[in-house]
């Protein structure tokens, strides 16, 4: 029997038009994917904290006993600015991904039907943004 929250959702989605009910439970299947993988992130993290802590204490103690050395200030500076390029670089294509508009099949058929396919365009009409998605600092015309 099912929870009366899945049974509000259930009639909250009913009330909507079709094609809003299959936006909202894509929207869902990615929300619960998210979830999942985060669920399974925060097992993963559990299970490897013994072997963290004995880590930080095998690194206290050879700091202890002076067997560490200090990262130089130019590799500090390296491994932060690569961190933060990786970062950057993982909220680029999430705000990408935000700012695709969802097209249902019905409107992608209207697309195509006036502007053609894209198979259709000429090799160098296009701009081929796949890099500048991936690397953010570059643009290239598609075949380069």
């Amino acid at each position: 029997m099912p929870s009366t929250t899945i049974t509000t959702i259930v009639k909250m989605l009913e009330s909507l038009p079709e094609e809003a009910q299959d936006r909202v439970v894509e929207h869902l299947r990615e929300y619960i994917d998210d979830l999942q993988d985060e669920l399974k992130w925060d097992r993963s993290f559990q299970r490897t904290q013994p072997k963290r802590v004995v880590a930080a204490q095998r690194a206290r103690q050879e700091t202890a006993e002076g067997q560490t050395t200090a990262l130089e200030i130019q590799d500090r500076k390296a491994l932060i600015k690569e961190s933060v390029r990786e970062v950057l670089r993982e909220e680029r294509l999430l705000l990408c991904e935000v700012l695709v508009p969802s097209v249902s099949d019905e409107e992608q058929a209207e697309l195509e039907a006036d502007f053609g396919s894209p198979s259709d365009y000429d090799d160098n009409e296009p701009i081929d943004m796949t890099q500048w998605v991936k690397y953010g600092d570059q643009i290239s015309q598609a075949g380069d």
